[in-house]
């Protein structure tokens, strides 16, 4: 567990190499941390990543995260959440998170800005690089998603399916980038923007945009 509420990066020269990895730009009390309760609060600073990580399960939590570098969790978890309030699920395979109103502010617009000023709140988890585990899950609830790297969550043990991908947040903006959820025996899950037609449990984004 790395915790530090003003931030945490790493370097192109960093390598991180664990059974299962928490990079926090926040807190945890000592009472979840004692009784193995990931539970992570005022999430205020942001991480940033250059250079390689790899674990069985990764968790990268902050107001704002910016991947660059390369995640590699071998048939495990890999897991983004841009938020102020994150628990993860007993089972390691759920990550919630909230906003509260008082951490969401509106960031300037930018001109390559595809969905207007005043709509991207004052969080943001971008991916540039490469992620390649299980199961990936990335989530912005209240901010943006952006998505220009590789994610690959394909299986090439005989006889399996490929894994499960979500990509959700209340913007969410997909280009050029490479998914990839092949299998011996099917294809995996590829969630962007919310479920099929807006069913199930995955959250809605209000505009989702992809671009190949």
């Amino acid at each position: 567990y790395l915790a530090n509420p003003a931030g945490i990066f790493f370097g192109k020269q960093a390598v991180v190499n664990a059974a299962q990895f928490y990079a926090v730009a926040g807190q945890i009390s000592d009472a979840d941390f004692l009784s193995y309760r990931d539970h992570f609060t005022s999430l205020s600073g942001s991480i940033c990543q250059e250079g390689p990580l790899s674990a069985e399960a990764v968790y990268r939590l902050a107001r704002y995260v910016e991947n660059g570098g390369t995640i590699v969790a071998p048939g495990g978890i890999v897991a983004m959440a841009s938020g102020s309030d994150v628990l993860v699920g007993a089972d390691k395979s759920q990550v919630f998170v909230k906003m509260t109103a008082s951490s969401v502010t509106a960031l300037p617009a930018a001109e390559s800005d595809p969905f207007g000023a005043g709509d991207i709140t004052g969080s943001l988890l971008a991916h540039t690089s490469t992620l390649k585990a299980q199961n990936i899950e990335i989530q912005a609830p209240g901010a943006l998603v952006a998505v220009n790297g590789a994610i690959d969550v394909s299986s090439a043990a005989p006889a399996t399916l490929g894994g499960n991908l979500v990509i959700t947040g209340k913007l969410v903006d997909v280009q050029s980038a490479d998914l990839n959820a092949d299998g011996p025996a099917g294809g995996g899950t590829i969630f962007i923007g919310g479920d099929y037609q807006g069913a199930g449990e995955v959250p809605t984004a209000e505009r989702t945009r992809l671009m190949g």
